[in-house]
This record gives structure tokens, sequence and C-alpha cells, in this order.
């Protein structure tokens, strides 16, 4: 059967109907089996359990993990260091308070708010 024709018996079991014959005939063509044999996860274990020991061996592991801190490193140093210029030019000053947050400044909104 081609694949117009099945097309056209797809669309017409979904409105309507269709014959055991018809039935049969779009479980055969159109519905596949993916189905595994019985030492399938064996075989795929099998193969993936080099690939595991070879991740974490001694060396490799920890060269991989060097190159990742420095990377990780690299980039909160920059962040740090960005954000240390921000203050500084947002506040005018790099006293601890402007490093915690701490504004000396009171809004005189906030304290006419207050005294209502």
């Amino acid at each position: 059967m081609n694949n117009d024709d099945l097309r056209e018996l797809l669309l017409h079991s979904i409105t309507e109907d269709v014959s055991d014959k018809e039935r049969r005939l779009i479980e055969e063509e159109a519905i596949y089996d993916y189905s595994f044999g019985n030492d399938f996860r064996e075989r795929v274990m099998n193969r993936l359990e080099p690939v595991k020991t070879r991740l974490f061996s001694g060396i490799d592991f920890l060269r991989s993990f060097d190159i990742i801190f420095k990377r990780v490193a690299l980039a909160g140093f920059t962040v740090i260091i960005i954000l240390t210029i921000s203050l500084l030019i947002s506040q005018g000053s790099l006293s601890y308070d402007t490093l915690l947050g701490l504004d000396t400044h009171v809004d005189e909104g906030l304290v006419s708010l207050l005294i209502k």
C-alpha cells in the first residue's frame, strides 16, 4: 500500500468506523512495534561501563576539574571587580557601609511617612 492510500485510510479511520480488514491493514502498515531484545539492557550497560570508568579515572578527572575551576574562578573574580566598580561609581566611596549596602542618607519621603 502506498503512502497516499495509507494516509487516506488513517484520516478515514479518525472520522468514521473502519472494517476489521482495514483496521488490520492500518496496524500492519502504520503502527510500528518498538521492542527490544532480551539482552538489550546488558549490551547497553556493557557499552557504558568503559565510558564511566574512563570519566572518573584519576588524573584526567582532576585535570578537567582544574580547568573548570579556573574558568569559574575567573568569571567570579571578574564579576566581583565589576560590582566593586559599579558601587564606587554609584556611591562615591568604598566604605564598609557601602559594601554592606547601608545608606547614611535618610530619605525625606520616608521620614514624612513614618511621622504621620
